[in-house]
C-alpha cells in the first residue's frame, strides 16, 4: 500500500533471513509514513526514558536512544544540525544502519545510512545532512496567482487580453546557486469560443536546465465569439499583410464616400434655399393682400 516495492519482511524483528530484504528508498518511505504518528516522532525525539516501577527493577528501567547520545553533544561526537530522532539497527550481513530525520530551514530530509562498522552509519548521516544543508535552501519556485504571460483571445468581443496566472504555489529544496526558469508552453493567441477549464498549455519549471516541475494550464474565464470582431479581424490582417492591395479598393470607396458626403450636403442646402424661398413668397403675399 506505501508503495515499497523491493521489500519483503519475512519476521517482525529483522533479523537475517535469506528471503528479508529492502531498499534504502523503501526504508525511508516507511520511515516518512510513520513520522506521521505523533506517539513514535516523539519516541524518536526522546534521548533517554525512564519507565515505571518493575518487578525486576523497583526505580524503573531507563531505556537510552542508541543514537541521541553521540549526536549534538559537544566534543567527540557527530553535529546533525535541527536532528530530531533517528533509529539504529544491526544484523552482520546489513551492518550498522540508522534510519533518521532533520530539519533545517523548512527543509525536511529522511535519510537511511547502512552496510557501516562501529559508529560509521551515524558519521555517514553526519556527513551528509551536513552536506545538504550547507548546499540545499528551501526555494520559492512560484507564488500562486503570479503572472505568467499575456494572451490574447481573437475574434471575442473587444479582443480581451488575459493575464495567465500560477494555478499554485511551488517549494522546493534545490541547491542555493540553482538558476531557476518558470516555462510556458501556451500560445500568445487564443481562438474565441473559449471556455473555462479549457486547457491551454504546459507549465514547466526547471533548475540548472533540469525538469523539476510541470503541471497543466487551463482557461479560468470563458470569451464568447463575435462574428463583428472575426469580420474586423480579417480586413485588419489582409491590410497588415497586402497594405497597398488593400487601399486599391479602398481609395475608390472613400472617393464614392466623398462625393456622397459632397452630394448629401448640397441637397441639404438646397432644400434650405427653398424653405427661404417659399417662406419669402409667403410674406409677400400677406403684404399684398394687407
Amino acid at each position: 500500500e506505501l508503495g515499497m516495492d523491493h521489500t519483503h519482511f519475512a519476521n517482525p524483528t529483522g533479523l537475517h533471513d535469506d528471503t528479508l530484504h529492502a531498499s534504502l528508498k523503501d526504508i525511508s518511505i516507511l520511515m516518512t509514513y510513520a513520522l506521521g504518528n505523533e506517539t513514535f516522532a516523539e519516541i524518536l525525539a526522546t534521548p533517554s526514558y525512564t519507565t515505571g516501577p518493575l518487578a525486576s527493577a523497583p526505580d524503573g528501567l531507563t531505556i537510552t536512544s542508541t543514537c541521541w547520545p553521540v549526536i549534538n553533544q559537544g566534543e567527540g561526537s557527530f553535529s546533525i544540525p535541527g536532528f530530531l530522532g533517528g533509529k539504529t539497527g544491526y544484523t552482520p550481513q546489513a551492518g550498522r544502519c540508522l534510519v533518521s530525520h532533520a530539519q533545517q530551514d523548512a527543509m525536511h530530509m529522511v535519510l537511511v545510512t547502512a552496510g557501516s562498522q562501529d559508529l560509521g552509519h551515524i558519521q555517514d548521516a553526519s556527513t551528509i545532512y551536513n552536506w545538504y544543508f550547507d548546499r540545499y535552501s528551501r526555494k520559492t519556485l512560484m507564488e500562486e496567482g503570479s503572472a505568467l504571460q499575456e494572451i490574447q483571445v481573437l475574434d471575442a468581443w473587444e479582443n480581451p487580453t488575459f493575464t495567465l496566472k500560477a494555478p499554485s504555489t511551488v517549494t522546493m529544496d534545490l541547491p542555493k546557486d540553482a538558476v531557476i526558469e518558470v516555462l510556458t508552453e501556451v500560445p500568445d493567441t487564443l481562438q474565441a469560443p473559449v471556455e473555462a477549464g479549457d486547457e491551454l498549455g504546459i507549465l514547466k519549471i526547471t533548475a540548472d536546465g533540469q525538469l523539476v516541475h510541470e503541471e497543466v494550464l487551463y482557461a479560468a474565464d470563458s470569451y464568447r465569439y463575435s462574428g463583428f470582431m472575426h469580420i474586423r479581424n480579417q480586413i485588419h490582417a489582409f491590410h497588415k499583410r497586402h497594405p497597398v492591395l488593400f487601399w486599391i479598393p479602398v481609395i475608390p470607396i472613400i472617393l464614392v464616400l466623398g462625393y456622397l458626403i459632397l452630394y448629401i450636403r448640397y441637397q441639404i442646402r438646397r432644400a434650405r434655399r427653398r424653405r427661404r424661398k417659399a417662406k419669402h413668397r409667403q410674406q409677400t403675399q400677406r403684404k399684398t393682400r394687407s
